[in-house]
């Protein structure tokens, strides 16, 4: 089924209220959220811890049902079992039954999706997802928080989905693990997946996105596409020179200047170092702190 230029996911005013176990006092999760996800694109969701970035996958995938709004994938409202059926999803702290295996579970994974060559497959994914082949046989009790994740990772993508939804797919592993998971979800995307992913570690959305959605307290506060969210900070440098003076420059030309002064009290450029606009720049300015 083709989906080019779609919007494979929409959600209109989403909200979601919940009540506190014992006072029962109403807390708002979701205010109003509202965004798409275009097909191809690899989407970042992004917010501080408890800014409503996993009730809102819940939400998507039918396992919450909203306080009120319109939730759709592929293009039919949420809850369907058809469009259900597209997603590989993985969540924040995967968990699984504690008798199974690694493989055992992506195994079961393939089959629940209809996968061929269940084994080879979920293989081929454990393998892709980075976990050893020496962990592929021991029960999931046995593994560790990275090595869990990993399971999860391969699990969401043995079916070959049409849109991955990844809950802080990077939690858990160390740098180099975060390194080969930010390959393999450009390595998806390059295979045709949508992706829609959260996290808090803005450098790896900087990475690997196309398109940045930002929740603040339930609310979508920035919607748009990365280049777009980066553009105007370019330009500006930071210079040292041999006399240990150091400076800004706001323009190429101002740099021009500086350098041509320097050079007439005898000093010389050590280092220049020019600026960009970062995704921690945009998060700053429209995310609290408190």
């Amino acid at each position: 089924m083709s989906d080019a230029g779609a919007n494979l996911v929409v959600i209109e005013n989403l909200t979601k209220t919940f009540r506190t176990p014992f006072l029962r006092r109403r807390v708002e999760a979701l205010r109003g959220v509202s965004f798409c996800v275009a097909s191809g694109s690899v989407t970042g969701f992004l917010g501080a811890n408890g800014a409503g970035k996993t009730t809102t996958l819940k939400v998507l995938l039918g396992l919450l049902a909203p306080s009120s709004g319109e939730v759709a994938l592929f293009g039919v409202p949420v809850p369907n079992r058809a469009s259900r059926a597209r997603v590989g999803f993985m969540p924040e702290s995967p968990s699984f039954p504690p008798n199974l295996t690694a493989l055992e579970i992506v195994v079961f994974s393939a089959t629940v999706q209809g996968a061929r060559n269940v084994t080879a497959k979920s293989e081929e994914s454990l393998r892709r997802a980075g976990l050893e082949a020496s962990a592929w046989s021991r029960p999931t009790t046995q593994l560790s928080k990275g090595q869990a994740q990993r399971v999860g990772l391969a699990a969401a993508i043995v079916g070959e989905p049409d849109l991955l939804v990844l809950d802080e797919p990077m939690s858990g592993l160390d740098p180099i693990g975060r390194s080969e998971v930010r390959a393999l979800i450009a390595e998806e995307n390059a295979r045709g997946r949508t992706v829609l992913f959260s996290t808090h570690v803005l450098s790896d959305a900087e990475d690997l996105c196309s398109h940045v959605c930002m929740v603040d307290r339930g609310r979508v506060v920035v919607d748009a596409p990365l280049p777009v969210l980066l553009a105007g900070g370019e330009g500006t440098f930071d210079a040292l020179f041999s006399d240990g003076a150091r400076a800004h420059y706001v323009s190429e030309a101002a740099l021009d200047a500086g350098v041509a002064a320097a050079l007439a009290r005898g000093a010389h450029v050590r280092e220049v170092q020019p600026h960009r606009k970062r995704l921690q720049d945009v998060f700053d300015a429209h995310v609290s702190r408190a």
